[in-house]
């Protein structure tokens, strides 16, 4: 039951910063260079909140800030990471786990595969053409990592705006470039991605 003839009363308030979002940067700052990351609420409720635990649980260096975190370059080690309720996640920590020691392996991926593309063989393909290993069984993949990514290739973002994202991140540990399809795809989730991509350092053209 709504009571009716309620008045919207204006208030300042705060909204805090995404973890979907964040969760590219993190990656960033663990295969990059150090970042800090604003906004970013310890208590948030949102799922992918995930991102910074398992992240410390693959060896990066993550230290909390009074507004949100500090990211340490860091090499990271495989290890087994249940996907099943962070399907967001899902490309970043494909393209982290291709990046660290031993094997990563992704369990319950299967809903990868109903997002805005089938994620779960979209990273497959890319990876596959960076010159990464994986091991694919049902909903399950096993990620051979690689110190950094050493072929020149064109891969595609599939439509999808967190493979397009994922890919880029991916960009900063390769020896040679990336060509991606198409990056206008961003605009659903983080129209900006781009802009701090390139303040933060990256080259894109």
């Amino acid at each position: 039951m709504i009571p009716g003839n309620q008045v919207y009363q204006p208030i300042k308030t705060h909204v805090e910063g995404d973890f979907s979002g964040a969760a590219f940067f993190v990656v960033a700052g663990i295969i990059g260079s150090r970042l800090e990351l604003k906004g970013l609420r310890k208590d948030s409720l949102q799922g992918d909140r995930a991102i910074i635990d398992i992240v410390r649980q693959m060896g990066g260096v993550i230290h909390d800030t009074k507004d949100g975190y500090e990211v340490i370059p860091s090499q990271t080690k495989g290890i087994t990471i249940d996907v099943g309720q962070i399907p967001d996640l899902g490309p970043i920590l494909m393209v982290l786990g291709a990046l660290s020691s031993g094997v990563t392996t992704i369990t319950n991926a299967s809903r990868l595969r109903i997002k805005e593309s089938d994620r779960l063989d979209a990273m497959i393909q890319n990876l596959t053409k960076l010159g990464v290993k994986l091991e694919v069984h049902d909903d399950t993949v096993k990620i051979h990592g690689v110190p950094n990514f050493n072929q020149e290739a064109s891969v595609s973002s599939y439509k999808d705006h967190r493979i397009a994202m994922a890919m880029a991140i991916a960009s900063i540990r390769s020896t040679k470039p990336i060509t991606l399809d198409d990056e206008t795809v961003v605009s659903k989730s983080y129209p900006t991605f781009f802009n701090e991509f390139i303040r933060l350092g990256g080259e894109f053209k």
